[in-house]
């Protein structure tokens, strides 16, 4: 296959539109480091998607997207007999994704792991880690978000049933469950990971993703501005991170905090290693000081970044979940396979460029 043409500027329509939803949905309350995807499809089966390991705020005309051929992928997702839990229909699906990229921002940049996925739906896709959605979809009372729901006589919506891995798997699922249905539903909801919101016209994706935001809030008496923010200072080769929600949660925490350890959602457990984080070496990834209650984070800023906005999501999220009465239910057996999957890895490596 020839390599990608490199695209200088962004001059078709519906291209320029997934760097306006991109832009639209680069909020840390609803997404984290290099967390989440969007993608615009044309009627000629071409797909532009945010790039793997790319920030959605660093998306623009000329940086953080790929085009892609959606008909090759969605052959494969329809295979006679493919299951998504087999080691080599994985792979099938993962090919398939990697061999239907046409053209990128910058050379080397790879499509986002949840391309097949946003292949099987609407014209316009957001997938997001909504904060705000997973205290309820990473703990046991998950239904209780249907009822922040749209109405289902104007916006189809679905509470998938159980976890799946991200990727490929989750990709075969969502074909598994709708593909008799006469439409992707426009809300799909997943457990311990976060919601898709699709649409056939970009103002009608987010009026609807404001909408279900806006019950959210209302359902758990919390406003953005609630959710913690931070912000890092370059330091020597690394970043100091100032944020009291932190600060406060490791000085209670002990040495092992549990953000570090109890995972409740895919990220978490891809980013925050439990040997990151010391109380008593200030040469680790996350340095806490316990007299000073100063964290450094020794890594470049990307990551830094990243690690911040992982943390607090993590914190807050236990936090939120456990002060409502609600169990939460964590991913850790899912842990290694995450760690090893060919994309989490690219994605760890993205970070420190």
């Amino acid at each position: 296959m020839p390599p990608p043409i490199v695209m200088r500027y962004l001059t078709d329509m519906n291209a320029r539109q997934l760097v306006q939803l991109s832009q639209y949905a680069a909020r840390s309350v609803w997404v984290q480091g290099p967390g989440g995807n969007t993608s615009v499809k044309d009627d000629e089966d071409r797909m532009w998607v945010k790039a793997s390991g790319v920030f959605l705020g660093e998306v623009n005309d000329n940086a953080g997207w790929v085009q892609v051929h959606c008909q090759e992928i969605m052959q494969t997702l329809k295979q006679e007999g493919l299951s998504g839990r087999e080691a080599d229909d994985l792979a099938l699906i993962n090919n398939a994704v990697a061999g239907s990229l046409t053209e990128a921002a910058v050379p080397g940049l790879r499509p986002s792991m949840e391309t097949a996925f946003h292949s099987l739906y609407q014209k316009y896709v957001l997938h997001t880690h909504n904060v705000f959605a997973n205290i309820f979809l990473c703990s046991n009372a998950a239904e209780e978000i249907c009822t922040c729901l749209p109405d289902p006589e104007t916006c189809f919506s679905s509470l998938v049933n159980d976890y799946y891995t991200p990727g490929a798997e989750l990709s075969w699922v969502l074909y598994d469950l709708f593909r008799f249905s006469p439409s992707m539903p426009q809300i799909t909801l997943l457990p311990n990971h976060g919601i898709i919101v699709a649409a056939d016209s970009l103002e009608e994706l987010v009026a609807i993703h404001d909408q279900f935001h806006a019950q959210l809030c209302i359902k758990l008496n919390l406003k953005d501005s609630n959710y913690p923010g931070f912000s890092i200072h370059p330091d020597g080769n690394g970043f100091v991170l100032t944020c009291a929600y932190l600060e406060e949660y490791f000085a209670l925490a002990g040495t092992a905090p549990m953000v570090f350890s109890d995972y409740l959602a895919p990220d978490l457990a891809v980013y925050l290693y439990p040997g990151h984080y010391s109380a008593t070496n200030e040469h680790a990834k996350v340095y806490f000081n316990p007299l000073t209650r100063s964290i450094r984070l020794n890594t470049g800023r990307k990551e830094a970044i990243t690690l911040a906005e992982l943390m607090i999501n993590g914190v807050f999220l236990h936090e939120q979940i456990t002060r409502r009465g609600f169990e939460p239910l964590t991913i850790n057996f899912d842990t290694d396979k995450l760690r090893n999957m060919g994309s989490e890895k690219y994605r760890r490596k993205s970070l420190e460029e």
